[in-house]
């Protein structure tokens, strides 16, 4: 078995402020979820998440940002509902953008 075969690496990237992380691959998903199910609840349930735990992330990205990510309306007659965004479309994007970008360089350099 030649050196290729047996090593490998992984990139975890994460964006940070002075607090700490506030955003990695878990957050993307979770907002992506979000826009899918239109739920916040049904998309932290999907993922295996608490509803209170995915309340927190979303609460510590918009505090280090400084804007909402998550829109949402109360239940009723209506029902209620999440959906993502702009803000946090675009960071969603930015974040995926870079990470791409990074893996490829990285694939690259290894």
């Amino acid at each position: 078995m030649d050196t290729e075969t047996r090593i490998a690496f992984k990139l975890k990237l994460s964006l940070r402020d002075a607090e700490g992380p506030f955003m990695g691959k878990g957050l993307v998903q979770l907002l992506t979820a979000i826009e899918a199910e239109h739920s916040i609840r049904r998309a932290a349930a999907g993922m295996s998440l608490s509803y209170p735990k995915a309340l927190r992330i979303l609460r510590r990205l918009e505090e280090a940002l400084g804007t909402r990510v998550v829109e949402t309306s109360r239940g009723g007659v209506q029902g209620g509902g999440a959906s993502v965004t702009e803000a946090g479309k675009a960071i969603c994007r930015r974040f995926e953008a870079f990470n791409a970008a990074l893996s490829n360089r990285a694939e690259e350099l290894f």
